[in-house]
């Protein structure tokens, strides 16, 4: 059962919800390893090796899911693909890669999705809106032609 939004959308609600959780999730384990790497000798080599990894296995999955859902194409394709670059750069930096890069990046592809396809709903009910009106001029216009035809008619008769 799908819902009438989820038609309208790129990237439906319950799709968009559960990247922004997998989002959360990675960069709440990113904390966590922080926690990890105070510990003293050897919490610093494991801590970062282990945020690597983590950062490495988040930017694959919610890449590759984005792309799945097709946040990559239309208007806002290089947009989507910039932030998601500059995501995964900012994800291979010690200590910065522990803010939530990763779900500011995701909420803001979500959002630019969205205002795509509201752009291209606007886009599509505006044309769909001139071709009624030349339709019904197209209409008018044969209309007064056989309105001419049947005086003409009527005249020859008369």
């Amino acid at each position: 059962m799908s819902t009438p939004e989820a038609k309208n959308y790129t990237i439906s609600t319950l799709l968009a919800i559960f990247f922004i959780g997998i989002a959360v999730f990675f960069d709440a384990t990113k904390l966590l390893l922080l926690l990890v790497s105070a510990v003293p000798l050897v919490g610093a080599p494991i801590g970062l090796l282990a945020s690597w990894v983590d950062s490495m296995f988040e930017f694959i999955l919610i890449t590759v899911g984005l792309y799945l859902a097709g946040a990559y194409k239309g208007r806002n394709a290089m947009s989507n693909g910039l932030v998601t670059m500059g995501m995964g750069m900012i994800d291979l930096i010690p200590l910065i890669n522990d803010f939530p890069t990763t779900t500011g990046a995701v909420i803001f592809i979500i959002i630019t999705s969205r205002i795509g396809d509201k752009a291209e709903q606007l886009k599509n009910t505006k044309r769909n809106i001139v071709a009624a009106q030349k339709r019904q001029e197209q209409l008018r216009r044969e209309k007064l032609q056989k309105e001419a035809a049947q005086r003409a008619l009527q005249s020859r008769q008369a």
